[in-house]
């Protein structure tokens, strides 16, 4: 192993225990560090736009995986954290666009196969929710004009 390797296997880690810690600034913090370090690292832009998003910074993780994707379109883990952020959002037909890329760009992964029903099920509980705050919503509405 070459120590260019060692040293991004070594940041991974590090990174990684801060996570396990639940310390998610110090894991934000090492995440970048590593990223900035590592820019060839796809796992560490995953990595720091997941902590953003635990972080409630999910403006931030978004541009990130956008960024991400740009730079790793072959990756299921930067699509993966891509999909998440949409969920985070709250924007379920967001996460039904980027999970349909996410199918179409790795057709056939056991990934893919394991999350489709539990991606569908957001995508179909968050779409019915939003419309039934909007009935409530124009209901309300109807109501207060009459």
């Amino acid at each position: 192993m070459s120590l260019g390797a060692e040293s991004a296997e070594w940041a991974v880690s590090y990174a990684l225990n801060a996570v396990a810690a639940e310390d998610w600034e110090e894991a934000l913090n090492r995440w970048h560090s590593a990223r900035m370090s590592y820019p060839d690292l796809a796992i560490a832009w995953a990595g720091e736009a997941s902590l953003l998003q635990i972080l409630k910074r999910v403006p931030e993780a978004d541009a990130l995986t956008r960024q991400a994707i740009a730079e790793f379109p072959d990756s299921i883990d930067i699509h993966a954290q891509h999909c998440s952020v949409a969920a985070a959002q709250g924007n379920w037909l967001e996460l039904k666009r980027r999970w349909s890329e996410l199918e179409r760009r790795f057709p056939g992964s056991s990934y893919v196969d394991q999350k489709r029903p539990e991606i569908l099920q957001m995508v179909r509980a968050g779409t019915e929710e939003a419309s039934t705050e909007a009935l409530v919503g124009l209901v309300a509405q109807l109501e207060a004009e009459s």
